[in-house]
């Protein structure tokens, strides 16, 4: 794979260059994992008005799916600091990224 720094970035026609040099194949390879992943950056459901279905693979679900996921680290955490006593200090379980 091609590396640049940023001296080649000034260099005429580099750009240009690098994208011809890509092949067919790989350039249809890029577009079929493109297509893949397309959903996940779409934040409307393409209807008008935004009135219609939500498509399941789209960011909005994708959002919400990462929430569910961290639910039971969350409530966990809220159970926990309210069964301490008071001044006592726990420390935090719950490494949210």
């Amino acid at each position: 794979m091609y590396t640049c720094c940023f001296d080649d970035a000034l260099k005429p026609r580099l750009l240009v260059d690098r994208l011809r040099s890509i092949s067919v194949k790989q350039r249809n390879e890029f577009r079929r994992n493109m297509a893949q992943v397309q959903p996940i950056f779409q934040y409307d459901n393409g209807h008008p008005g935004g009135i219609g279905p939500i498509s399941p693979d789209g960011a909005v679900n994708h959002i919400w799916k990462k929430v569910l996921q961290k639910l039971p680290a969350i409530k966990e955490a809220v159970v926990r600091e309210k069964r301490k006593p008071p001044g006592v200090s726990v420390p935090m379980r719950c490494h949210c990224t």
